[in-house]
Parts: structure tokens; C-alpha cells; sequence
């Protein structure tokens, strides 16, 4: 009996461990198929992800110039700049117009003493309360202003009656001889400064300047941006066109490798020859290393001008090969560049209102001489002539002449040198392209000369008409002009971009 419960409660327990290891199996394959299946599909996003990534990284120049203009903290600060300049000159352009305020009083309630400080009077308080409205509006006329104003009031005193009193006032006030403010602007280059005074037409005169000036800054600033990235763009290029040249040096080392070990193997070449062909292929290597490295900086630098992450991998887009362009007399590109470059219009609009404040300031040492008036509703008016001169000496109007004949003064210096300093950047551009040139004239025959001797060299090489040394040289020499003529495009290019930018073209 024992047996038989023994016997049965094992097939149990065997069955159960069957129906286990079933269950365990089936959940292992689907649990498998869920990851192989993943795993494709994750292999396919990858590939997908590394496709666009390629696509990504390649990047135009203009690409570049859009993101780098949009990362450069100061072009962004300038447009910042700008955008307050303008918002001034909106204020300065209102000022021209009627200002309208009103001033309510919705509640006001106290107490007045009628008879406090009367001798022999018995003092009374009287409570009151009292409600009104007063609407105003002062409109710039020339150098003065006129002013009108009404109100309405509403009042009730202790065991009075309610009663409402109105009324309006027309004020004017005219500077007929003298200024009774001076402005001082915000100029650019050297120009004056300050906060924006006196007149309507002084302050948008001022707010106009500033906002040129701002304009001027932006452009400033774009063209220092545009000159980094041209900087680190044809420098990617340059290295790009570097560890190309350093690859196929190496090839031609390994190749060369292969003819002295051949030769050495049949006894025409010394063991002393293949340690020096081995090193020359090691050494090609590590040139290709150190030009990787070169490039992988380029693309770190590019990177941080145009706000992508140092790491990421970026191509630029291939420039082709540079063609020379038929140049213009240099005086033409100087005249050109005086006609465009905004520094002397903007250097000329500051001499024009320098002259203006000093005209401004000089009438400030006069008498203040102003014609005033003013009429009210009861039909009462009155007409005055005010006179105003500061004894001894208005030592502040001396001041504000002395400092606006200096900012006169400064004006006229800053545009002789703005001028000087663009025909010298123009000069000096334009000398540097023709040498750019030049070189790679030079470049590019040295090519060919190379190749040549190279040819030569390895010919004669398996004949043993050259010596290994013969043909190491040859290959270093090739080398050597093919970086040369890397750095001479990129040199072309950089030059040429230099000089647009110095004659002011967009």
C-alpha cells in the first residue's frame, strides 16, 4: 500500500516536473523571439539613425553661417542691442505727440479746521467727503509745449449740500531766444554719448543715431562671426585635404615596402634597406594619425561655433577645386569699398549731429528767453515774457560747448582713420589673395614635378638604377607638395572671402 502511494505520488511529481520544463521551454522561445525579433528592429533603427546622421553632417557653408549667427553670443547681444534702439525710438517718436493722463479720485473723505490759526476765533471741525476726475493732455509745439487740462469735483462738507465744480485751463510755453535743455545722443565710433534730452526732434534725432549705431554693431558683429567660421570652415577643409594626402603617402610607402622586401628577398636589396622602408611605412602611419587628430580638432571647432556638441562628427560640403577669377584694379575694390562699408556713412551722420549739438550747446550760454500764457474757463487769461541768465557764468553750458566742440573734433578724426584703416584693409586683402594665388600656382607645378620624379625614381628602382634613399625621397617630396597644395587651396579660398568681406559686399 505504501508502495503504491509512493509509486503514485512520484508519477504525480514526474508529471508535474514534465508540464514544468514544457511550460519553462515554451516561455524560453517566445521570450526569444521577443528579443530576436527586437533586436532586428533595433538593428534597423540603428542603420536607419547612422543613414540620417550622414546626411546630417554634411553641412554647407551657409548651413554653417545660419547656425553659427544664431549661436555667436555677439551677434546675438547686438541684436538684443538693436531691438532696445528701436523701442527708444518708438518712445522718442511718441513724444511728438499729445500725451493724454487722467487722474481719478474715487474716494476721499477727512476733516478741516476753518478757523485754526485765526487769533481770537474759536476753531470748528468740519468733515467732508468728496469724489472727482481731472483729464490732461500736453502737446509738443516747436521747442516748447502747450497744455490743457479739465476737472470735475464732487464734494460734500458737514450740514452743506452736495455741490460739483468743474472747470478747464489752457497753458502754453514757448523758448523764443536760447535752449532750456541739451541733448546729448548716443553716437557710434567714437561719437557722442549719453542719455537723449531736450526737444521731441532732439531725442529722435538722438534715438535715430543709436539706432544706425545698433545697426552698424549688428553688422559688425555678423562679419566677425562670418570671418570665424570662414577661418574654421576652410580650415576643415585644409585638414580634410591633409589626411588625404598623408593616406596616400602612406599607400605609396607600402607599396614601396613591397618592391625592397621583394628585392631583398632575391638579394638586390640590403637588410639595412628594408628597416628603413619598414620605418618609412611606420612613420606614414603616425602621419596619418596626426592628420586625423588635426581634422577631429577642426570639427571640435567648427562644432563650437555653430552650437552642435564638440563630438559630434560633421563633413563639410566639398568646395571643388579653386578657380582663379579675373581681379579688378585694386583702386576700383578701394573705391568700391568706401562706397559700401556703412563705418564712414555712419562716422559722416554722427559729424552731422555732433554739429548740431554744438549749435544746441552754444545757445545755452545765451539768455533763456520764453513766452508764456494761459486761459480758464471763467474768461480770465495772461500773457508774460520770462527771462532766465545764470550769474556770474553758466559754467554748465560752457562745459556742454567745450564737450560738444570735442565730439565735433573726434568725428572729423574718426572718419580720416575709418577711411585710412579701410583702404589699408583692402590693400592688405587684396595683396594677400595675389600671393594665395600665387602659391598655389606654385603648388600645383610642384605636383606634377613630384609625380614625375616619383615615376622616375621607382623605374629606376627596380632596375637598380636608384637607391631605396633615392625613391623615399621622392615619396616625401610628393608628399610634401601634396599638403602644400591642401593648405594652398584652403589659402585661396580664405583669401578670397577676406576680400569680399573687406570691400563690404553681402
Amino acid at each position: 500500500m505504501v508502495m503504491r502511494i509512493f509509486e503514485a505520488t512520484s508519477l504525480r511529481h514526474s508529471n508535474d516536473i514534465h508540464r514544468y520544463s514544457e511550460t519553462k521551454r515554451r516561455i524560453l522561445l517566445v521570450v526569444f523571439a521577443f528579443t530576436l525579433i527586437s533586436l532586428l528592429a533595433l538593428s534597423q533603427a540603428f542603420s536607419l539613425t547612422q543613414a540620417f546622421a550622414s546626411d546630417v553632417n554634411t553641412i554647407t557653408f551657409g548651413e554653417a553661417l545660419h547656425l553659427a549667427l544664431a549661436h555667436d553670443s555677439g551677434v546675438v547681444s547686438s541684436r538684443n542691442a538693436l531691438e532696445l534702439a528701436n523701442l527708444r525710438l518708438v518712445a522718442a517718436e511718441a513724444s511728438r505727440y499729445p500725451t493724454l493722463t487722467l487722474n481719478t479720485s474715487p474716494f476721499e473723505a477727512g476733516w478741516k479746521d476753518p478757523m485754526r490759526g485765526i487769533e481770537g476765533l474759536e476753531g470748528n471741525h468740519v468733515y467732508y467727503v468728496a469724489s472727482g476726475i481731472r483729464l490732461g493732455a500736453v502737446l509738443p509745439v516747436g521747442k516748447g509745449e502747450a497744455s490743457f487740462s479739465m476737472e470735475g469735483l464732487y464734494s460734500k462738507e458737514e450740514s452743506k449740500d452736495p455741490k460739483w465744480n468743474d472747470g478747464w485751463q489752457i497753458k502754453i510755453s514757448l523758448p523764443i531766444i536760447g535752449r532750456s535743455s541739451i541733448s546729448t545722443g548716443s553716437y557710434g565710433l567714437g561719437g557722442v554719448t549719453g542719455a537723449g534730452g531736450g526737444s521731441p526732434e532732439d531725442q529722435v534725432r538722438s534715438a535715430k543715431a543709436a539706432v544706425r549705431n545698433a545697426e552698424f554693431e549688428l553688422d559688425r558683429a555678423i562679419a566677425k562671426a562670418r570671418s570665424g567660421l570662414e577661418t574654421a570652415y576652410h580650415g576643415l577643409l585644409r585638414d580634410a585635404g591633409r589626411l588625404e594626402a598623408a593616406r596616400m603617402n602612406l599607400e605609396r610607402m607600402e607599396r614601396h615596402f613591397a618592391m625592397v622586401e621583394a628585392r631583398h628577398a632575391q638579394g638586390n636589396a640590403s637588410d639595412l634597406d628594408l628597416i628603413d622602408a619598414e620605418q618609412g611605412v611606420k612613420s606614414a602611419e603616425i602621419a596619418v594619425d596626426a592628420a586625423g587628430h588635426a581634422l577631429k580638432i577642426s570639427e571640435m571647432s567648427l562644432n563650437r561655433l555653430i552650437g552642435r556638441d564638440l563630438n559630434a562628427s560633421i563633413v563639410p560640403e566639398p568646395v571643388g577645386e579653386y578657380i582663379k577669377e579675373p581681379l579688378l584694379p585694386l583702386d576700383e575694390y578701394v573705391n568700391l569699398a568706401l562706397a559700401q562699408r556703412q563705418e564712414p556713412v555712419l562716422i559722416e551722420e554722427n559729424l552731422a549731429n555732433a554739429k548740431i549739438e554744438l549749435d544746441t550747446a552754444r545757445s545755452g550760454l545765451l539768455p533763456q528767453v520764453s513766452v508764456r500764457g494761459s486761459l480758464t474757463d471763467d474768461g480770465s487769461w495772461s500773457i508774460g515774457v520770462d527771462l532766465l541768465k545764470i550769474l556770474p557764468r553758466d559754467y554748465a553750458a560752457e562745459f556742454a560747448v567745450k564737450s560738444a566742440e570735442n565730439a565735433v573734433d573726434a568725428s572729423k578724426q574718426n572718419l580720416v582713420a575709418a577711411r585710412e584703416a579701410i583702404v589699408l584693409e583692402v590693400t592688405g586683402t587684396y595683396y594677400a589673395l595675389l600671393e594665395a594665388e600665387a602659391h598655389l600656382s606654385l603648388a600645383e607645378s610642384a605636383i606634377e614635378k613630384a609625380i614625375a620624379v616619383l615615376g622616375i625614381r621607382e623605374t629606376q628602382y627596380t632596375v637598380g638604377a636608384a637607391t631605396h634613399q633615392d625613391v623615399t625621397a621622392a615619396i616625401e617630396a610628393l608628399h610634401e607638395a601634396e599638403t602644400d597644395l591642401a593648405n594652398a587651396h584652403a589659402g585661396c579660398f580664405a583669401a578670397r572671402s577676406r576680400l569680399t568681406d573687406a570691400v563690404g559686399a553681402k
